[in-house]
């Protein structure tokens, strides 16, 4: 493993601990940033692992979700049964509503319950999402 894929991994790892530590001392902010942070990485990840990965047309995690969506519907062999429509429908509804929330942050006061259920929405689909890179990257790396 090269140095900065080494200096990656450690800084993911360190990312899921903070992570971790943010969801379980009710820090939903921090989890919600750094949930954030985590998926738009996988989606690059499972764009980069099948070659269909280009900084200069998917810039946004908005732009990685609609090429995902494309790579599934064009019934790509490799991202078909990893990844379904469903986990990247509920990432987009995710990114939505987080987006709601921070932009809406200080002209409408936001529920704590509203809060709460988009870092645990987030933690959860941090992992399934994380899950299916996993897949993704063994069908294309062996």
């Amino acid at each position: 493993m090269a140095n900065k894929d080494i200096e990656k991994y450690e800084n993911y790892k360190d990312q899921i601990s903070k992570l971790n530590k943010a969801i379980d001392n009710k820090f939903y902010y921090e989890a919600i940033f750094i949930e954030y942070a985590i998926m738009e990485d996988r989606l690059q990840s499972v764009l980069t692992y099948l070659d269909a990965y280009n900084p200069k047309k998917q810039k946004t995690m908005h732009q990685k979700l609609n090429q995902i969506s494309s790579l599934i519907e064009n019934n790509n062999a490799t991202i078909g049964d990893s990844i379904s429509t469903d986990l990247i429908t509920k990432i987009m509804d995710w990114k939505n509503e987080r987006n709601n929330l921070i932009h809406g942050l200080l002209s409408e006061k936001p529920s704590n319950e509203g809060i709460i259920e988009c870092a645990t929405t987030g933690f959860n689909l941090v992992r399934k999402i994380d899950n299916a890179v996993d897949k993704v990257k063994r069908k294309t790396t062996s």
